[in-house]
């Protein structure tokens, strides 16, 4: 046996202990040595791979002059074909099994290195001990950049599901209240009274009922407008209506030809108290004092000006002082809560026409000291000019608690009586509120308005002079009032005044 005849016999005792990648590598090995062993040898190895005789197969070779190099094509027989295509998939199967066993493995292996791996700058090697051999050299900085894509997919969804879930719950939120507002649930239900002018569009009226807080939704009630066709058939007229009705009674209301309501026309003298307004409007056949007094006391109607009044228990009446007197137009046997209404938007539109809110805010009082002090300044002046000087006198009381702690008003300790003492009878009640509206006995303010100021009393605080008064008073006749700096001259006051 020459020397490539025992390297073929090498090759192929190697062949049978590779795997599938050798096993190929060895077929070209072997490819490449039959073009030069003898054809001896090739018989035998063909014999040895195939099952069938080496004759059939004879003029598939063509010899050398020298016998030594060949050009052949080895023909191997179905079952041999058969059997390596078995082995090749068998060889495949064990490889799909190890290899994701080893890259588990080698995962739980580089989380626990990850520190280590950061600081180094080698490549590792790993291999699991089969009949393959995997080599693995992880880079640092790609390892990053596979977690951190992880990591950011993960985010992207959280923020997709998260998004989806607040317009959902957004959009569920909006048709639920879309269908409350359309049905009236939730809604108050108090009655309101108003009237639509001759002439009036469906817009007009829809502004109307918006502004009168019917409706809150000024384009739904457009739209069902606009569905039922109701558009040309909104009458004028007074009309009742209440929020809780929902759209399709209210629009029934609307298409309805009414007659007109009867209306009463009261004016209310400025300083006037709660008290005496309720029963003006109860002489008046408009509402009852007691439900008058109520509503005005705890209804609120999201105005600026209401947010800035307190809900102290040693104030009497909560809302003293927000009614502004004038005349007004009221229906007969209306509402309560309508009154109250129509009541705090006048006081609304007072404040705005005449630039109050931004008069009060430089004048350096609170929104409720201003209507307190100027309910005091009603009662005690007689006209605008004295008003002016008596705010002055208070404030320079309030700008100086410890010489003149306490503002000494008569007519607070006149609401007192006229008022909380015909209202109440509980003795501790009584005794509660004396001490917070007597400014003989209180230091500073009363707890609350002692009555209802008009524009010039509440002008006079905010623009009050600056003066060095501390002192004033006035005679009961001619309503003359006299102002002093001194006590000295407050005395010699009080005898001009004839009040001593």
């Amino acid at each position: 046996m020459n020397d490539k005849d025992m390297e073929l016999d090498l090759i192929i005792n190697q062949y049978s202990s590779k795997t599938t990648e050798g096993k190929k590598a060895s077929i070209d090995e072997l490819d490449a040595l039959l073009n030069s062993v003898s054809v001896s040898k090739k018989e035998e190895i063909l014999t040895a791979e195939s099952s069938e005789p080496l004759e059939d197969y004879e003029n598939d070779f063509e010899s050398t002059v020298d016998n030594t190099t060949y050009d052949e094509r080895i023909y191997v027989s179905d079952d041999v074909v058969r059997e390596a295509t078995d082995e090749i998939e068998a060889t495949t199967e064990i490889a799909s099994e190890e290899i994701p066993s080893y890259l588990k493995e080698m995962s739980e292996i580089s989380d626990d290195y990850d520190d280590e791996e950061e600081d180094s700058e080698e490549d590792d090697e790993s291999t699991i001990d089969d009949e393959s051999t995997i080599k693995k050299k992880p880079k640092t900085s790609k390892k990053k950049v596979q977690k951190s894509k992880i990591n950011s997919s993960i985010f992207v969804a959280l923020i997709v599901v998260c998004v989806v879930l607040t317009v959902s719950f957004a959009i569920a939120i909006f048709g639920i209240n879309m269908g409350m507002e359309y049905l009236g649930v939730g809604k108050k239900d108090v009655t309101i009274t108003m009237n639509i002018p001759k002439g009036s569009t469906s817009n007009d009226i829809i502004e109307l009922l918006y502004k009168n807080g019917i409706i809150e939704n000024k384009t739904l009630f457009k739209a069902t407008i606009k569905i039922k066709k109701a558009g040309g058939n909104l009458k004028p007229g007074d009309i009742t209506l209440q929020p809780s009705m929902g759209y399709d009674s209210i629009i029934r209301e609307l298409c309805r030809i009414r007659e007109s309501f009867e209306q009463v026309i009261i004016t209310f003298p400025e300083g006037i108290t709660l008290l005496d307004a309720a029963k003006l409007l109860e002489q008046n056949n408009v509402c009852s004092a007691q439900d008058f007094i109520f509503n005005f006391n705890s209804e609120d109607f999201g105005y600026e000006y209401e947010k800035s009044i307190s809900t102290d228990a040693s104030k009497y009446y909560k809302n003293e002082g927000l009614f502004f007197p004038d005349t007004y137009a009221f229906y007969v046997e209306d509402s309560a809560y309508n009154v109250t209404r129509n009541m705090r938007e006048h006081f609304e539109k007072v404040l705005d026409d005449n630039d109050l809110y931004k008069k009060i805010d430089k004048s350096g009082l609170s929104f409720e000291d201003v209507i307190i002090l100027a309910s005091i300044v009603q009662a005690e002046a007689a006209n605008k000019e004295d008003m002016k000087y008596v705010a002055s006198v208070f404030i320079n009381r309030l700008n100086n608690p410890t010489e003149f702690p306490k503002i000494e008003s008569d007519a607070t300790d006149n609401y007192f009586t006229n008022v909380i003492e015909t209202q109440s009878s509980d003795t501790q009640s009584l005794e509660m509120f004396r001490d917070s509206y007597d400014t003989y006995i209180k230091k500073g303010l009363p707890s609350g308005a002692i009555g209802n100021p008009g524009l010039e009393a509440i002008l006079a605080v905010v623009d009050a002079p600056e003066t060095d008064y501390f002192y004033f008073c006035s005679n009961l006749q001619t309503k003359e009032c006299f102002f002093a700096h001194t006590l000295s001259e407050h005395e010699e006051n009080l005898v001009k005044a004839g009040l001593v």
